[in-house]
């Protein structure tokens, strides 16, 4: 029959938790795609010789549900008991990734109580130094472009802050300092090579001691060779030590049509001849 689209399923196991009358938990819900109405084959595992039979003893409908559980409407006639699974067949779009993260997104603004959201966004972040820096610096972007810089604490009625709760520090950003490392990475994106070169202090300590010619070569190679670069920077913090002395470290984006990465880098930098040089730039995946 022409005009049919197939929808593709997934199929969901999930197990009964417990059992009251013609109701039944079981241990999957919006988070695994369910919503009210789906229907559930209920069976469980019958070893069989060397081999395990299912045998399906009752059917349920999906009732109630939260994030990972729902109760399940079953046939009082027909035993089900904890222990047994559910098999459920939802749309194939329901368990995207990107619609997951999205209901984890709406119970995280659902749940804004300072007693909940701790151990809400502790239980939602997973303990991984990628993602966590990720996260930083993506909440850093957003600040940035509403005209924020660093962290603000919620007042109470009277105008006056919390006592109980601490507020980070703030991340400050030398404005002069990201100024230049803006220009170093615009000629780097450019391919402007003697410009690149140009910020480099006359002291510049060279990676591995390396001659200053034969970096300067390399660099030169490296920088014309691709057919194009692509460099996106997102600072993470700086300090001015003096007048003349001063760091900064940035998350660093590098793509050309040969390569790509993702480092963090910090850059030692110094005054020299009324401008920011660069002395020391070392980086860490």
């Amino acid at each position: 029959m022409s005009g049919i689209t197939a929808i593709p399923l997934v199929t969901v196991i999930a197990t009964i938790l417990s059992v009251d009358g013609h109701h039944a938990r079981i241990d999957a819900g919006l988070a695994e795609g369910l919503r009210p109405d789906d229907q559930a084959v209920i069976f469980y595992m019958m070893p069989v010789g060397t081999e395990r039979k299912k045998v399906i003893v009752n059917r349920g409908i999906v009732i109630e549900l939260d994030d990972h559980s729902s109760m399940l409407r079953v046939d009082s006639e027909f035993i089900v008991l904890p222990g047994y699974s559910a098999e459920l067949e939802v749309p194939m779009g329901r368990v995207d990734p990107l619609s997951i993260v999205e209901l984890a997104r709406d119970r995280l603004l659902a749940n804004r109580s300072m007693e909940s959201l701790p151990s809400l966004i502790e239980t939602l972040i997973p303990e991984d130094e990628l993602v966590e820096q990720q996260i930083l610096r993506t909440i850093e972007a957003r600040r940035k472009r509403r005209g924020v810089y660093g962290f603000t604490t919620r007042q109470n009625a009277n105008g006056n802050a919390p006592a109980q709760r601490s507020t980070p520090a703030p991340i400050a950003v030398s404005a002069e300092l990201a100024k230049v490392v803006r220009g170093w990475a615009q000629a780097w994106g450019d391919q402007r090579v003697d410009d690149y070169l140009a910020f480099y202090s006359r002291g510049f300590l060279t990676p591995g001691n390396m001659r200053r010619g034969d970096w300067e070569a390399q660099r030169r190679q490296r920088l014309s060779g691709p057919r194009f670069i692509e460099l996106t920077v997102d600072f993470l913090a700086s300090e001015l030590i003096d007048d003349s002395r001063g760091w900064i470290e940035f998350r660093q984006e590098y793509r050309s049509d040969r390569f790509r990465d993702a480092v963090t880098k910090r850059l030692e930098l110094i005054r020299e001849d009324g401008s920011w040089k660069i002395l020391q730039e070392t980086s860490a995946n």
